[in-house]
């Protein structure tokens, strides 16, 4: 599986662009799977998960070498501190 990061460019919020703003950021929440803790319809637990993610088909954990994982749970360990 590759692993695929993309940017999405627009124009930070002023005092006079909050529906475009509003749209995109929106958008981007829905691609990263976040806007269902906006509207509530998930719950985000108050410490992040240290697990390895399981491969479904085996149930063993899956070793992870990517460098944006390494960084990705760098982070996560910052709010268990």
């Amino acid at each position: 599986m590759k692993f695929v990061t993309k940017t999405l460019c627009f124009s930070k919020l002023n005092g006079s662009n909050y529906q475009v703003w509003s749209n995109n950021m929106k958008a981007v929440l829905q691609m990263c799977f976040l806007w269902l803790f906006v509207e509530r319809l998930e719950i985000c637990s108050l410490k992040p998960s240290m697990d390895l993610p399981v491969d479904s088909s085996t149930g063993k954990p899956v070793l992870v070498f990517s460098v944006v994982y390494k960084e990705w749970i760098a982070e996560k360990k910052e709010y268990l501190e």
